[in-house]
Formats: C-alpha cells, structure tokens, sequence
C-alpha cells in the first residue's frame, strides 16, 4: 500500500485502520510459511503510516491471533483464520472501529 493512497483518504475527514497480518506457522501452506519475514515489514511499514496521520490507525492482529496459545484459531491449511478465529478478529476490529468513531 502506498502512504500517498492513504494520505489521500484520510483528508476526506475519515478515519482509516490498517489491518495488519499475523505471523504465519512453519507448518503454513502454499508458501505463506516464507513469508515471515516480508509479514513483519508489511506491519512496520502500516505503523510508520499510521503514527503519521492522527486518523490513521494500525490494528495489529498478532494482538489477538495467538493460534500458539489457541490453536483452533487457524483454519487446516494454518494459514486463514478458522471461524473461531475469523469471529475473534471481527470482535477486534469492531472494538477498535467503535473506538476510532469517537475520536
């Protein structure tokens, strides 16, 4: 995503949140297992833009998929959220977007 992209919305008086990616198991399919590395910095990239912007927001999803703790958060292929998990990412982004209306 481009910083110039989200600059451009967010001087429409919105509020924008960037969701970003959580870490992917060894054990992940299609390749995604690979992928760490390029996930990490696709999250530092959506922060740095985010505390440029003060209605721009970051929603770190490693903040609630810990499918270490909670396996059954990931799907079989250990790459999508399973339902379970796909309900606790919702429940986050509707905090969070119930938040950032107020602001």
């Amino acid at each position: 995503m481009r910083a110039n992209l989200v600059e451009r919305i967010s001087a429409a008086d919105t509020q924008v949140l960037l969701i970003g990616c959580y870490v992917i198991p060894e054990d992940a399919w299609y390749g995604f297992e690979e992928c760490p590395d390029e996930l990490t910095e696709l999250n530092l990239r959506y922060a740095k833009i985010a505390e440029g912007l003060s209605n721009v927001h970051f929603a770190p999803l490693d903040d609630v998929m810990n499918w270490e703790k909670e396996l059954d958060l990931l799907d079989g292929d250990r790459v999508h959220p399973s339902v379970e998990g796909a309900e606790v990412i919702g429940e986050y982004l509707v905090e969070l977007i119930e938040k950032y209306e107020t602001e």
